[in-house]
């Protein structure tokens, strides 16, 4: 008996080459299916980031209209721009696809802007939509005097996330800015006896 006569049994090289086929069509629809989540949550970031310098400016206008945010509010990609009638935050070195992305999603209380490498979200003071008047909700509170006492601030949902805040000033209440994070009471001395910002 020939003990080389054995059968040997393995794969083929075409068998060999449909698995590597495979193999390389998943990793392509893997790494695009990343690159796609990563500009994605990029973007978002972006629109988070840019948001929570927004309220926080609006907040800081509320008590002082020529406020501004300093460096370290900022961070390095941020600027912000000298118009005190506005609230223009640029964001610099941010990828084409990203800016695509945002430009794509859009803010419906910005208006975005784009300029090379740079995205520009202009808002207004009171983080109202774009296009409306600034100032004013539909609880008719804006210009009243109703148990208005100097320099104190109210909400009008207390409880709510996302409520206005208004601050008397001069025996009426003004300024209506949106509080994005948890509206605490009615009333109070201060921004954050009515508002707990979540940044």
């Amino acid at each position: 008996m020939n003990k080389f006569n054995k059968l040997e049994t393995g794969r083929s090289m075409v068998e060999m080459l449909g698995v590597l086929a495979i193999v390389g069509v998943l990793s392509v629809a893997g790494i695009a299916g990343y690159t796609t989540a990563m500009n994605q949550y990029r973007a978002n970031e972006a629109i988070n980031r840019t948001m929570a310098l927004a309220v926080m400016l609006s907040s800081q206008r509320l008590v002082n209209p020529n406020a501004t945010l300093n460096a370290n509010d900022l961070g390095s990609a941020f600027t912000v721009g000298n118009d005190t009638d506005k609230i223009v935050l640029t964001l610099s070195n941010v990828d084409e696809k990203v800016r695509s992305r945002i430009q794509t999603m859009g803010l419906k209380n910005a208006d975005i802007s784009i300029e090379g490498e740079a995205i520009t979200f202009t808002f207004n003071n009171d983080l109202s939509e774009v296009g409306e008047n600034s100032g004013g909700n539909n609880t008719g509170t804006p210009g009243t005097s109703e148990g208005c006492t100097e320099n104190k601030f109210k909400t009008d949902a207390p409880g709510a996330g996302g409520c206005g805040v208004f601050k008397c000033v001069g025996g009426v209440w003004e300024g209506y800015t949106i509080c994005m994070g948890e509206c605490l009471s009615g009333e109070g001395d201060n921004w954050d006896d009515v508002c707990k910002t979540s940044y």
